[in-house]
């Protein structure tokens, strides 16, 4: 919680990436302004996210007078500040879970499927190691289009189908999400897109 005393006013916060300001509304009728500050960091441990939140990015939401008086001090803090508007915040908050948490789910069926496979033990993380920062680097310099490679990409079916059902055979949930996965890199491919309702909707 903040203090505006120029204005008499309080502020109060949270910092949920799904919640919205208002989930705090009954201190609106006590004179309070309302806002939510999403960091968008993985808080393993509090010492690396004080390390991390330097350059961190910070979603905003909530009223417009406590976002002026919170986003400067967030800044000063170190932190690069946007706004989420209330009505996209579960969407966006879904994005980030997807870019972050999905992606540690991934790198564990990865590793799962080649120690299943028989790599050695060594080998596996440093497979990892060197798909998982040579991905994330070429996601931010070239965007998803243009970095997705592999079988979906290629359009190569004989391949995409003969692995889901490996997939399957050993791990029937993995085999699900391969298969959706899959489908949803080959028309990120085609069309830019992972959704077909949304190229549609921009015709």
């Amino acid at each position: 919680m903040a203090k505006d005393r120029s204005a008499e006013r309080s502020i109060a916060f949270h910092c949920s990436g799904f919640l919205c300001a208002d989930e705090m509304a009954l201190l609106r009728k006590l004179n309070w302004r309302l806002a939510s500050v999403h960091p968008v960091l993985s808080f393993v441990d509090p010492d690396t996210a004080k390390k991390q939140f330097r350059g961190a990015l910070c979603g905003l939401e909530g009223d417009a007078d406590a976002l002026s008086i919170l986003q400067p001090l967030l800044e000063r803090l170190g932190a690069e500040c946007f706004l989420i508007r209330s009505e996209g915040k579960s969407l966006y908050h879904a994005g980030a879970v997807i870019s972050n948490n999905f992606a540690v789910v991934l790198q564990a069926i990865a590793r799962e499927a080649w120690a299943e496979a028989g790599i050695a033990d060594h080998i596996v993380p440093q497979l990892n190691s060197k798909l998982l920062e040579g991905t994330a680097e070429n996601v931010v310099a070239h965007g998803p289009r243009h970095t997705l490679t592999g079988p979906a990409a290629r359009g190569d079916e004989r391949v995409v189908a003969s692995q889901g059902r490996d997939v399957a055979d050993w791990h029937p949930q993995a085999g699900v999400v391969y298969r959706a996965l899959s489908d949803m890199a080959g028309l990120l491919k085609v069309t830019g897109v992972t959704n077909a309702s949304v190229k549609s909707s921009k015709k």
